[in-house]
């Protein structure tokens, strides 16, 4: 169903609008690890610090979460917007890029750091993005067949134009 091949390291991203989580994939496709959270403000330096990461692990896909209604599983304009820089990722990088249901993944993450790590808000604020990436990329791991193709997700160039 999806292109990108079977083997080797996949890259993932929680995007966020402050900080955009990272973790990565061992070779096998077995498990998933924390590597950094990213913080957005310079665009530019995520972009170089994607792309070493890329080139250090020899990332053969990059799946990102997307934030889809925790009611209906519908696409948020969130969900859409994450979309859109997805595709511009994978034109960048020139790697495959999937989408991956997101939803509750920063929550769950947050309660584990409150209850099991028993962090401050401030130390949690340094690690919950990471943590959301990397038990994104872990549901993937572990159902591939959860993959969201991007092409399927409204790209929100086609908006109301109140004509009715």
């Amino acid at each position: 169903m999806h292109s990108g091949e079977k083997k080797g390291p996949i890259l993932a991203l929680d995007i966020g609008s402050k900080r955009t989580g990272v973790a990565v994939s061992d070779s096998q496709r077995q498990m998933a690890s924390t590597l950094r959270t990213l913080e957005r403000q310079d665009y530019q330096q995520m972009l170089h610090r994607i792309g070493k990461y890329i080139k250090e692990y020899e990332v053969k896909l990059m799946v990102v979460g997307i934030p889809l209604d925790s009611r209906d599983g519908s696409y948020t304009p969130k969900a859409i917007e994450i979309a859109a820089e997805a595709r511009e990722l994978q034109k960048h990088f020139g790697i495959s890029v999937i989408g991956v249901d997101e939803r509750f993944s920063t929550s769950k993450s947050n309660d584990f750091l409150i209850e099991v790590a028993d962090l401050s808000r401030k130390k949690r604020k340094k690690v919950v993005d990471t943590m959301a990436a990397q038990s994104i990329l872990q549901g993937y791991l572990d159902d591939p067949k959860k993959g969201i193709d991007l092409r399927d997700i409204p790209d929100g160039k086609c908006q109301d134009t109140g004509s009715e």
